[in-house]
């Protein structure tokens, strides 16, 4: 109850001194369980790449945790300013985008109307 009560009384003198910093533990699937990333290692440095440079606006960083042949973890840091569901779907496109573009097989192996992702996901705090 302290720390509650404190952190109220802070956020009432300076709004802007609270910092908000929520962590996620992020996981989805290749669509239809397919095993495009069988050879994982061919894989990892790129998917780790385009997490560590995401340009979300509210991503203060994100990262590549485990990738299976045929789903992917991932972790992530933000500010709160954006829901879990806009922060995942940003990701997903950016690591989709980034894949399609140095992975040409991929993209004839899925068609020219298929996403490499599901639509679902899972997330959770961590941290």
């Amino acid at each position: 109850k302290y720390r509650r009560a404190l952190s109220l009384q802070q956020l009432a003198r300076d709004p802007d001194a609270v910092i908000i910093e929520l962590k996620f533990h992020y996981a989805w699937n290749v669509s239809d369980r397919r095993p495009l990333f069988a050879d994982s290692a061919n894989y990892v440095g790129c998917l780790s790449d385009i997490l560590l440079s995401a340009s979300l606006p509210s991503v203060l960083c994100a990262g590549l945790l485990w990738l299976a042949p045929d789903h992917i973890h991932g972790y992530c840091e933000s500010d709160g300013q954006d829901s879990p569901e806009r922060i995942v779907l940003g990701l997903k496109g950016l690591l989709e985008q980034g894949v399609l573009a140095q992975f040409t097989h991929i993209a004839k192996a899925l068609g020219a109307s298929e996403r490499i992702w599901d639509a679902g996901y899972f997330v959770e705090t961590i941290g």
